[in-house]
């Protein structure tokens, strides 16, 4: 097989997959010998596509042989450490994140990727609080902005909470986070004209 008969499966694979055929998609995929791929990225893409189908230990299996692969590819690091994180291998995980760092030690994604374990740990909420605000320094990225601010709701912190939904409400301007931080501030504190009109 080609590159384009492996982008041809992807295609057939994600058809399936979208019409309800799962177990198609399933046995499409499982048909191939994905150990001898050298592609890196057609890895990258079936493993996600086995995360969708629910099998998270092949998804890790793949991510695992594109790591070998690709040592020092950030983003199989990072979805790697994800989908440990989801098989409650929180150890690896850590040890992934770990890697990650070393290789990217400016990207934001370490604190979302500290930010997860943390929570899988079931650590304190203001120690996830911390992780998250050091995100919002390095990076101000909508979704995580928007679960900081939820975070603050959690734990009482209501004026931090309001200001930062004024701060995702002005900077992003619509959306589904934005919307859900108009709905959040409401639950202490009217919305002002412009945001009211928003809404």
């Amino acid at each position: 097989m080609d590159k384009d008969d492996y982008r041809n499966l992807i295609n057939e694979a994600n058809a399936l997959i979208k019409s309800g055929g799962e177990e198609d998609a399933l046995d499409l995929l499982d048909s191939v010998n994905w150990r001898k791929i050298r592609n890196v990225n057609i890895l990258i893409e079936i493993s996600n596509l086995y995360e969708k189908l629910g099998h998270i230990e092949d998804s890790k299996t793949l991510l695992t042989y594109a790591h070998e692969k690709s040592p020092i590819g950030r983003m199989i690091l990072y979805h790697l450490t994800l989908v440990c994180i989801k098989m409650g291998e929180i150890d690896e995980a850590e040890k992934y994140t770990q890697e990650f760092v070393q290789i990217a030690p400016h990207d934001s994604k370490k604190y979302i990727l500290r930010y997860n374990i943390a929570k899988a740990k079931g650590a304190d909420i203001k120690e996830q609080i911390m992780i998250l605000e050091e995100m919002r320094n390095s990076d101000f990225i909508e979704e995580w902005a928007f679960e900081l601010a939820y975070l603050y709701h959690r734990a009482g912190e209501a004026d931090k909470c309001i200001a930062l939904c004024d701060d995702i409400i002005i900077w992003f301007g619509d959306g589904p986070y934005v919307a859900k931080a108009l709905e959040l501030k409401m639950l202490y504190s009217p919305l002002d004209d412009e945001q009211a009109e928003k809404y």
